[in-house]
């Protein structure tokens, strides 16, 4: 992540594992991820087969005329890397479909703090702290 350009900077506190199998129904519904804690950037890398992302507007493209919810299937191949900033981040929202399963996929999204948890913010004091936990985790893998 280091040597994309668009990521510089980027300092993830946290990391999500997600593991879906067509057999369990594996599927996430649309959804907008918190803006208050976590910053600008949603970074994800999908890795061991092909899916689809869905990225959806409920109130459409107003711009362009159209009321009804638009949505957008984004390919994303395995080993993708996929960032999420601006308003695709903060106004529509992402969704992994069940029947855009077709086998086991594994995902890892890696989240940083918002600005209030920055230097200069309200609560940098904790997000210094929490940023300290994430540089110095040894967890084991399993």
């Amino acid at each position: 992540m280091q040597q994309e350009p668009s990521l510089a900077g980027f300092q993830p506190v946290e990391q999500c594992n997600l593991d879906y199998h067509p057999q369990r129904g594996s599927a996430i519904d649309p959804h907008l991820d918190d803006s208050w804690l976590w910053g600008e950037r949603l970074v994800t890398i999908n890795m061991l087969s092909n899916t689809t992302l869905t990225m959806s507007l409920e109130n459409g493209l107003s711009e362009l005329g159209l009321a009804e919810e638009v949505q957008v299937a984004v390919h994303l191949p395995r080993r993708a890397l996929v960032m999420l900033d601006g308003e695709a981040r903060h106004r529509w929202k992402h969704a992994i479909h069940r029947e855009d399963v077709h086998e086991r996929r594994v995902c890892s999204t890696y989240r940083e703090l918002s600005a209030e948890f920055l230097s200069g913010g309200q609560q940098a004091q904790l997000g210094a702290q929490l940023l300290n936990i994430a540089l110095s985790f040894q967890g084991t893998p399993i």
